[in-house]
């Protein structure tokens, strides 16, 4: 439904695992969705929206350890990945 209200239509769209992060007062469920759309031109006008490639992201923008249990489906390591030297 986002999507479709920003105009991009999605080709197809992937279900990941639920998972759920822990903070000190708050437990965080997620469910993670893998999409493939047919254009971003129509996104890229929200300023909100970062566009970037999967290597500039581990380069350059820290992923919080929340999203480990997504991360390795673009490939990246997130924070405490990093530290503990794990490879995907």
């Amino acid at each position: 439904e986002w999507l479709k209200k920003q105009g991009v239509e999605a080709v197809r769209m992937e279900k990941l695992p639920e998972s759920k992060h822990i903070f000190t007062h708050k437990e965080w469920h997620m469910t993670g969705y893998q999409v493939l759309v047919d254009e971003l031109e129509p996104m890229g006008q929200d300023e909100s929206l970062l566009f970037v490639e999967t290597q500039e992201i581990e380069k350059n923008y820290p992923i919080p350890s929340a999203f480990a249990a997504y991360s390795a489906y673009l490939r990246i390591q997130t924070g405490i990945q990093k530290m503990k030297g794990t490879t995907l």
